[in-house]
């Protein structure tokens, strides 16, 4: 899997759930996306990327710990 593609669709998500205002549930609900479809080896590859990564999105750093 390719982590930068993967982080890219992680912060595509997030972005969709911005009307959500409390970054806490904003959270959750992504994490329940990618857990609902995201293959397995898809959710490996992206709890794999340093959270310190440049390019992922705050609310998608808080994800990686609800997975």
């Amino acid at each position: 899997m390719n982590a930068e593609y993967l982080i890219k669709m992680a912060n595509q998500i997030a972005l969709n759930l911005a009307y959500e205002q409390d970054p806490e549930r904003r959270a959750d609900m992504v994490a329940g996306h990618i857990r609902k479809f995201w293959e397995p080896r898809m959710i490996e590859a992206l709890l794999a990327v340093d959270p310190a990564h440049p390019d992922l999105s705050p609310c998608v750093v808080a994800v990686l710990t609800r997975l």
